[in-house]
Parts: structure tokens; C-alpha cells; sequence
């Protein structure tokens, strides 16, 4: 059981959300707009052009890794988790992404035999320890990297219904494979299940936990 009560959890929910919002609404000078550029000249199509880059997860991984860490019930090493964050995903950069819910063994093989080329000494053991799910440090990273595009997905919930519902899926397609690997930690549990309530609340126009109204246009 978390030692955090509910109120307690939403608030830091809110407050989390409220980070994660700040770091996405403050505009920097970035090579991106040169990016979408030549995309265009290659003629990509629209939809790929909409999707975040490898980059651009990977890089607020951190940020949501360092909120939650002081709250956790389990002394956990957050050097290690951040270099899990960082590496997890490099084999993409050969492979491509591929939608988690359509992902095959195959391509999880072939994923992990690319990050390994591309990796060495240290980094690949950092690697395989996050691949196989044993250590806490292993498990925060992977419900880090899960939860991260929940905190978009509930505060855009009319956006988001409206993306799952083009792909024929539902929000319940991804808590039925993530839920149980949250229960090691209480407290990541109960804020992964206020998202997913807070997000289930809205699509059935139940009162909120919390305000979405200035992200969700």
C-alpha cells in the first residue's frame, strides 16, 4: 500500500503534469524546422512528420524519472535508471519504431541485437539488465518510459481518444499489458491508476481529478 494518500498522489500528478507541460511550452532555437524542411524535400508523408522523434522521447525520460524518484518506497540507484532511459530505445535508430501493441518477438530480437552492435562493455550490460526486467532499477526505467506518454495522453484526452479511435484501439489495450508490472512499487501503481482514471473519467464525462482544460483544445 502506497504511503501516499489519493489526494496526495493527484496533487503530485497535477504538479508532475504541470513540469512536463512547462518543458514542452518553452520554445528554444532547435535545428527542428531545417528537419521538417527536408522531410518535405524527401517527400514524407504527413502522418510521419506528426510523430515525435527518437529523440524527443528519450530526452523527457529523464525529467519524469527525477520527479518521481524522491517518492518511491525502494532505494533505487537514478544514475543507472538514466543511463537505462537513455540507451533503452538505440536500437530503434536502425530499426525504426515500431507500434508496441503490433510488436512481434522477431522484432523485439532484432531490436535488442541492433542495440548491441551498437553499444559496449558497461552500456551492454546496463542494457541487458533493463531487457531483463529483474532489478528495481530496471523496473523504474521501463514503468518511466510507459508512463510518460500517459501524462500527454490524459492531458490531451479528446486528442488522444480521437488518434486510438483512427487505429481501431482504446486506452484499456495498453493498461491490460502495463498494469501488473506497477505493483513492485505502491506508489507508482497509484499514480499510474489516477492517470488512467483521470483519462477514463473524461471519455465518459465523469467529474475530473484534476483541470485539463488549457491543454486540451
Amino acid at each position: 500500500m502506497s504511503t501516499y494518500n489519493k489526494k496526495q498522489v493527484i496533487d503530485i500528478c497535477d504538479e508532475l503534469i504541470c513540469l512536463q507541460y512547462a518543458y514542452y511550452s518553452t520554445l528554444r532555437r532547435s535545428p527542428s524546422p531545417y528537419r521538417t524542411e527536408a522531410s518535405l524535400e524527401l517527400d514524407i508523408e504527413a502522418e510521419e512528420l506528426q510523430r515525435e522523434s527518437l529523440m524527443e522521447h528519450v530526452g523527457h525520460l529523464p525529467i519524469i524519472a527525477c520527479f518521481l524518484h524522491p517518492y518511491l518506497e525502494h532505494t533505487i540507484d537514478l544514475g543507472k535508471v538514466l543511463i537505462m532511459l537513455s540507451i533503452h530505445d538505440i536500437g530503434e535508430t536502425i530499426l525504426g519504431d515500431v507500434f508496441v501493441l503490433d510488436k512481434t518477438d522477431e522484432e523485439e530480437a532484432q531490436e535488442m541485437e541492433a542495440a548491441l552492435t551498437l553499444l559496449s562493455g558497461e552500456q551492454n550490460e546496463i542494457f541487458l539488465e533493463f531487457e531483463k526486467q529483474e532489478s528495481l532499477e530496471a523496473k523504474f526505467a521501463w514503468c518511466i518510459d510507459k508512463l510518460a506518454p500517459k501524462l500527454i495522453e490524459i492531458t490531451m484526452p479528446a486528442r488522444t481518444d480521437m488518434r486510438l479511435n483512427e487505429i481501431g484501439r482504446a486506452i484499456e489495450d495498453f493498461t491490460v499489458h502495463e498494469r501488473e508490472r506497477y505493483d513492485w512499487s505502491p506508489f507508482l501503481a497509484t499514480v499510474y491508476d489516477t492517470l488512467i482514471e483521470q483519462y477514463i473519467n473524461q471519455r465518459e464525462g465523469n467529474k475530473l481529478l484534476f483541470d485539463v482544460s488549457k491543454y486540451d483544445k
